[in-house]
């Protein structure tokens, strides 16, 4: 934008903040003085580091929260359209079928095994490790060869049984799944054949991905979609219309990324209160995980929700209580 002479730059986000360590981008292009470099920042405010140098405590809060909101301001949704209904969240806590809980420590044995005793677990051995065993948590009829034994193995997704039971509660209404892999969502749409399921994810053409929206809004049927958040970024406007309740069955790292896939019904037009269900399977990594989502979410706005009016905007708090 430009106004007599001078050049002004708007930034704008719906997720500002991931970790507080983000505020050092903002504040180098709002505010550069207040950081020179990097290291200055540091220096100011990190406190701790995990095993791979990701910065996860920090000091000086205040002056965090003051080089953030300079020369900016958040305003929430929910400040613009009073109207717009709360979201309810509904942790959904469950243990896997003892013969699956075989194969989830089974496949952690034999990737540990598979790095040698030499090899150093950094970030991305971590990463490739934890993908790896989300995938089994859902997707575990994908570990059989032949179809009856994936049947067989399906039946024993409590997962599943957990996702039924969602269904049979709702009546006709419908419900958008999340999940981020593709064995999760082979099994998904296996079993989801019942509410004539269909879904978006990242291999899809363009073509493929507006008929599978298509479906799920306008026929009466189609109960089930089946969505990875990251390709579900827009054109969904009209979700709001016809869905009110999503379930995670896998969660993502980021709360961003939380935040923005219950965005996609959480929205200006949304008549209904949205509920959003969390399945977290005991035992495994899932839990670890929502952890760190929660942990993250709660550093962060920390700095970005300094006020008390808006406190409880943190996923824990929203999802605890808190």
């Amino acid at each position: 934008m430009e106004t007599k002479g001078t050049r002004n730059l708007i930034l704008m986000t719906g997720t500002p903040l991931t970790t507080p360590a983000d505020v050092y981008g903002y504040t180098r292009l709002l505010n550069p003085a207040a950081y020179p470099t990097h290291r200055v920042f540091e220096n100011e405010h990190i406190t701790g580091y995990d095993a791979y140098n990701n910065a996860v405590s920090y000091t000086n809060e205040n002056k965090l929260q003051t080089n953030f909101l300079f020369n900016g301001a958040r305003v929430f949704r929910r400040e613009i359209d009073p109207d717009l209904p709360e979201v309810s969240y509904e942790p959904m806590f469950y243990t896997l079928h003892p013969d699956h809980m075989r194969k989830y420590k089974e496949l952690a044995d034999q990737a540990l095994l598979s790095l040698g005793a030499d090899v150093k677990v950094d970030f991305a051995t971590e990463a490739a490790l934890q993908n790896a065993l989300q995938q089994v948590i859902i997707g575990y009829d994908q570990y059989f060869e032949t179809e009856a034994e994936q049947q067989k193995a399906r039946a024993k997704i409590r997962a599943f049984e957990l996702l039924d039971e969602v269904m049979s509660s709702m009546g006709e209404r419908k419900l958008i799944v999340y999940a981020y892999y593709k064995r999760t969502i082979a099994s998904l749409l296996a079993h989801g054949e019942k509410y004539q399921a269909v879904a978006v994810n990242g291999t899809q053409t363009a073509s493929q991905r507006h008929a599978a929206l298509d479906k799920f809004i306008n026929d009466p049927k189609c109960r089930l979609l089946i969505g990875q958040p990251l390709s579900m970024g827009s054109g969904l406007d009209t979700l709001k219309n016809v869905c009110h309740e999503v379930l995670f069955l896998e969660l993502p790292m980021v709360a961003k990324d939380f935040i923005q896939a219950v965005g996609r019904i959480d929205r200006n037009g949304q008549k209904n209160r949205c509920r959003v269900m969390l399945a977290i399977a005991e035992g495994t990594l899932q839990v670890r995980r929502q952890k760190r989502l929660l942990d993250k979410d709660e550093q962060a706005n920390k700095i970005q929700n300094p006020s008390s009016t808006t406190a409880k905007q943190d996923l824990k708090a929203w999802i605890y209580g808190d």
